[in-house]
């Protein structure tokens, strides 16, 4: 009752409902935890989780002070720290307000005989001036405590007042008169008379001073107005200009407001309409023919306003709309709208479904406050028209609202529900929120058509574009961790005061693009070229992305990237591992120098572009002691450059021009460059006088050169094209005599196609095998060469121990990598035994004597699961493999690259601390191989062991730890869960319902007594664990669902009493309490399924998704309850936290 009250907009009768049933708790004490066997008494049992979630929603504003009757008027001076508010019974409250914006103290009293219906206060807060029903208006000190005079002239009440300058003020009066004083003599200075009583009035100071703009609505049951004033005194005389008449409401007009600078005005109607315009461009009348024509009451025809005089409707009028989204008709259209000078007037936008009673602009005029009787308070963008936001909260309708101290970020309002509040839009959680966290993201829907009742108190992020698969909070309940689709995992930081969702992150790279949001490693992209450090063990790996990339060769993490450095086909890596040539990715550098720090992570800097090649630079080499750099093109031109001061040495080296440059080395001396190019050579210049001293020749280009550690022989693959054939070859060369041997060659015949196409990527071919490159080891005599087969086929990779001269070079070992992976692109040993590969988007290490995969470095396929350390120092991710990431820097620190027979389908850390209080670092797998393993992660070796391992059967989809972390739980398919005391992998509990599907997901209650589990027919099942040499009862029974439970989740309070939540893929979230009710099957005869079945009660149905709801998660005190969706989105929902 209370939450549909809520979604009617009645929070008066929802705060009732709720105050209700709070007194009947206490008061009864029958109230208990059902299923659970429950000590505590009532008066002790904190309130369940939907009331504080209930209370949490009809408690939005900061701070509240009840009335004793409605509030009719209220007024505040500029400070924003009084308020004086006016009440049906003629009451005048005066408070007092903090810095927060918080009632601290009141004064309610009658201070006159008569009954007073307005109220204005000085800008110096000097004076109050009360409005009265006779049209008198009293004026007061500060305190309220002193009359300090009278002034008389309105002849009816007095319906608005506003100070204005430094002694004036304006009062408007159902004699419809509006009327100027001067507060120094307390004497009126003119008056202006409309033809219907006036209801609202403001006044702005004209730009220079020397005028003002007044805005008068004035309006009666039928038809309404705003007359706008040009006020000016000239020497000492205070005459009037107009008025204009803004008449494009379609019916009375209720209220109006003018920007500070008087540049533009906005008005709001009985039909719930606010029109933004520009009062410059208002329609001039006849004053005195409008007076006459009123006195003479003729009929207006339909072009006529009410003031009876014609007004020219073809004339160009400039005002807009502002349309709450929430009202519009489902075929108006919703694109960007232009400004407000170039948009006709739409009369079927609404701003509110009632009458509004309220307008105020910012103090800036950047934001609109407007405020109806349709009990909201609604924030406006003044440019765009968007909405920023809807206060709702009162139960009644709002009379008034403004701004504190001419700040956005502080509102008072008052309504004729007998109280005054005060709003922070900023920590504010409503409905708004959620809208307008989504409508700005490109990846989310719409939620324009949603109508705000029904998205309160909320906030919504779009986490990912794609699928989220699970999403968990930290301990602390500060951040949550969300699994994507998107191959990503991402840590969002959620702000104590708004509950706003914002990625968090650390500066890993030199970009101006430098928040690390995202746990992600690798690329999409093919992966070009890599490089070895062999002495600090990184990996470095040009991708097609334009992305070098720095991996751990020990842990299979990423530790740095350097970006903008081009397609990545060759780059160079010192021999030092202290700097990177690389290619550009912007069209005025052709290529860059980065320096690594060797002294910590992988951050590469950029020290100097190279900007002397006239096209793309193809090969790249640094000297072994890191004293010149070499750089040569697609034309045939290489240069030689001092690494320190980054100028070229000497002329270039031209000799090969029309020849494409494809690599080069330097000699180990630094005296001489290897150039492998497309004249079919090898050569060897001189770099002292740039001459050609030796070359090696070849059929075909020349596409890559490999020196061995001790810099006597050479390596190269050479490609020879002809019509119908693709010859490629491996020759060894010694440097010292210029001899070769050929140890290698393939033919690979041309299909008509490729023939047709020179340049095509596809190797549709009839013949067997080409080789796709060859590479020294960096130390030691081992070289080896990739042999592609055709399609579908596995590559070979051959080892060769070159011995003392060219002949004793042997081919030693022969592996196959498996053909699921991509043909090889590159490779680079490590030592005799080990080997990296570039398959496809990623690189592989290999251990050849045991023909078996070692590590990859990739990027994660689909995350299905991450976990918070019970610390929230680390973060553990699941996907093919098991990653180990710092909780704040979000850096990969460790990998488990085997961790189960095929994918990883859920992974978790223990939330336990041991009993000395260090954290407890275990975590848990489950896997498609049918095992639950129990592993252990090491901060200080950055390791990842194996602890235990206990065998489940089947295919495992969810595994979480129990109680104080001594057991493990799991599900899968088959409708099974079983529950392990980790100290004994053998007889565990079995919990299982074979009519019920698949279970996908499992959790435990805090104390470890309940187990719950979701299945794909739609059912949620939560079982007792039973005592020992007890039976296992039948379970409890979650049925609401249409579709399957995608996960579910527990929230257990210190008496014991539970709540359980589940998400379901129909959209929706459940709340239910456990308490049982048992049927028989004569209650329940029309449907077996609920034949002596125990069924849980749903409390509340949560409906804010517009996909399948994939996780469900709760802090541990309850405070917020998060769930997480298929299209990406991540919805906060706060409760209360208070005591009984």
């Amino acid at each position: 009752m209370a939450k549909a009250r809520i979604d009617r907009n009645n929070f008066d009768k929802a705060r009732e409902t709720l105050r209700t049933i709070a007194e009947r708790r206490t008061a009864s004490g029958t109230e208990s935890a059902a299923s659970v066997d429950a000590t505590a008494s009532s008066d002790d049992r904190p309130l369940p989780w939907e009331y504080r979630w209930l209370l949490r929603q009809v408690s939005p504003s900061r701070s509240t002070l009840e009335t004793a009757a409605p509030v009719v008027s209220l007024a505040t001076d500029q400070s924003g720290r009084i308020a004086v508010a006016v009440l049906s019974d003629g009451t005048i409250v005066r408070s007092v307000l903090n810095n927060a914006s918080e009632f601290v103290s009141q004064q309610p009293q009658r201070i006159s005989s008569g009954s007073v219906v307005a109220v204005a206060i000085s800008a110096d807060a000097k004076q109050i001036a009360l409005g009265m029903a006779s049209g008198d208006i009293e004026l007061w000190d500060a305190s309220l405590q002193k009359s300090i005079g009278k002034l008389h002239g309105h002849t009816r009440a007095v319906s608005d007042m506003r100070f204005f300058g430094d002694t004036m003020l304006v009062s408007g009066s159902d004699d419809r008169t509006v009327r100027l004083w001067d507060m120094q003599s307390k004497t009126e200075q003119l008056d202006c008379w409309h033809i219907t009583p006036v209801r609202q009035l403001d006044i702005a100071a004209e730009p220079g001073g020397a005028s003002w703009l007044l805005a008068v609505a004035s309006a009666d049951a039928s038809s309404g107005h705003i007359a706008v004033w040009r006020v000016r005194n000239t020497n000492n005389q205070w005459k009037t200009e107009g008025p204009g008449i803004f008449d494009h409401h379609g019916s009375p007009v209720s209220s109006v407001a003018l920007a500070r600078d008087g540049r533009l005005a906005a008005s709001g109607d009985e039909q719930g309409r606010v029109l933004i315009w520009r009062p410059h461009t208002v329609t001039p009348i006849d004053y005195d023919a409008a007076i006459s024509s009123a006195i003479q009451d003729i009929e207006s025809a339909e072009t006529q306003t009410s003031w009876g005089v014609p007004v020219n409707r073809s004339q160009p009028f400039t005002s807009v709309a502002l349309s709450d989204p929430a009202f519009r008709p489902s075929s108006q259209k919703q694109a960007d709208e232009p400004e407000y000078d170039s948009l006709a007037l739409d009369p079927i936008e609404a701003a509110h479904r009632d009458v509004v009673r309220a307008i105020e602009f910012s103090y800036d005029g950047n934001k609109i406050l407007t405020a109806a009787d349709d009990y909201t308070i609604k924030l406006w963008q003044t440019q765009s028209r968007d909405l920023d936001l809807s206060l709702r909260g009162h139960g009644g309708w709002v009379t008034e609202a403004m701004f504190l101290n001419d700040q956005t970020d502080q509102i008072l309002s008052s309504s004729m529900d007998r109280s005054l509040r005060t709003w922070k839009p900023q920590s504010y959680v409503g409905d708004s929120v959620a809208t307008h966290l989504v409508a700005k993201s490109s990846d989310a829907a719409s939620t324009a058509d949603t109508p705000a009742a029904a998205t309160r108190g909320l906030t919504r992020r779009q986490a990912h574009a794609d699928e989220i698969w699970a999403c968990r909070f930290s301990p602390d309940g500060k951040r949550l961790v969300t699994s994507s689709r998107d191959r990503t995992a991402k840590v969002l930081q959620i702000d104590s005061e708004t509950l706003d969702l914002k990625a968090i992150g650390s500066v890993i790279t030199d970009t101006t693009d430098n928040d690390r949001t995202t746990l992600r490693e690798g690329t999409t992209s093919i992966v070009m070229s890599l490089a070895v450090d062999a002495t600090r063990r990184r990996l470095y790996v040009g991708g097609a992305d334009a992305v070098i990339r720095v991996w751990d060769i020990d842990r299979g993490t990423e530790l740095g990237e350097l970006l903008g450095t081009g397609l990545n086909q060759s780059f160079a890596l010192s021999k030092s591992g202290k700097y990177v040539l690389t290619g550009s990715s912007s069209p005025e550098h052709k290529g860059w120098l980065f320096e690594v720090n060797l002294n910590g992570r992988a951050a590469p800097t950029r020290v100097y572009p190279l900007d002397k090649h006239t096209e793309a630079i193809t090969a790249f080499a640094i000297s072994d002691d890191d004293a010149r750099l070499f750089t040569a093109d697609r034309a045939g031109r290489g240069f030689v450059w001092d690494r320190e001061s980054g100028q070229v040495i000497g002329k270039p080296i031209d000799l090969l021009l029309g020849n494409r440059i494809n690599d080069a080395r330097f000699t180990p001396d630094g005296k001489h460059i290897l150039v492998a190019s497309d004249d079919q050579l090898l050569s060897v210049f001189d770099l002292e006088s740039r001459t050609r001293v030796g070359q090696m020749s070849h059929d075909g280009f020349v596409t890559s050169v490999s020196l061995s550690a001790d810099g006597k022989f050479a390596l190269t693959l050479s490609e020879l094209t002809t019509q119908d054939r693709l010859q490629t070859s491996v020759h060894l060369w010694d440097l010292a005599s210029g001899q070769g041997r050929q140890l290698q060659q393939s033919v690979l015949e041309r299909s008509k196609r490729e023939r047709a196409n020179e340049r095509s990527a596809s190797k549709d071919t009839r013949s067997d095998q080409r080789i796709g490159s060859v590479a020294f080891a960096d130390a030691g005599n081992t070289a080896m060469v990739t042999v592609v087969s055709r399609s579908n086929q596995p590559t070979r990779v051959d080892a060769w121990t070159i011995g003392p001269d060219l002949e004793s070079a042997t081919r030693t070992t022969s592996m196959e990598l498996p053909a699921e992976l991509a043909a090889a692109a590159a490779i680079k040993p490590i030592d005799d035994e080990r080997f990296i590969s570039l398959n496809g988007d990623g690189a592989f290490l290999w251990d050849v004597p045991k023909g078996t995969h070692v590590r990859s470095f990739r990027a994660n396929a689909a995350v299905v699961q991450s976990s918070f350390s019970c610390d929230g120092n680390y973060i553990a991710t699941g996907s093919r493999s098991i990653k180990i990431w710092h909780g704040e820097t979000l850096q990969p620190l460790g990998k488990l690259e085997v961790a189960h027979d095929g994918p990883v389908r859920s992974v978790e850390f223990a939330q336990q601390h041991h009993h000395d209080g260090t954290p407890d670092y275990r975590l848990v797998s489950g896997g498609d191989d049918g095992f639950v393993r129990l592993w252990r992660w090491d901060p200080q070796t950055q390791q990842v062991s194996p602890l235990s391992e206990f065998e489940f059967g089947v295919p495992v989809r969810s595994v979480t730890f129990v109680a104080d972390g001594s057991s493990l739980l799991a599900c899968g398919a088959g409708g099974v869960a079983k529950l392990w005391k980790i100290e004994s992998a053998t007889n565990p509990h079995v919990f299982q319902r074979a009519d019920s599907g698949n279970f996908v997901c499992v959790t435990a209650s805090d104390d470890g007594r309940w187990i719950a589990a979701g299945s794909t027919e739609s059912v949620a099942y939560l079982w007792q664990v039973p005592e020992p040499h007890q039976p296992l009862r039948a379970p409890i029974e979650l049925r609401g669902h249409s579709q399957r439970v995608e996960d579910i989740a527990i929230l257990q309070d210190a008496s014991g009493e539970m709540r359980v939540f589940t998400a379901g893929e129909d959209q929706t979230v459940r709340v239910w309490d456990p308490r049982i009710d048992r049927f028989d099957r004569s209650e329940m005869a029309s449907d077996e399924n609920f034949s002596d079945a125990y069924l849980a009660r749903e409390l509340l149905l949560l409906e804010q998704h517009g996909s399948s709801v994939t996780a469900v998660d709760l802090t541990a005190s309850g405070e917020l309850l998060m769930t997480a969706s298929r299209d990406g989105t991540v919805i906060l929902w706060p409760a209360e936290i208070t005591p009984r």
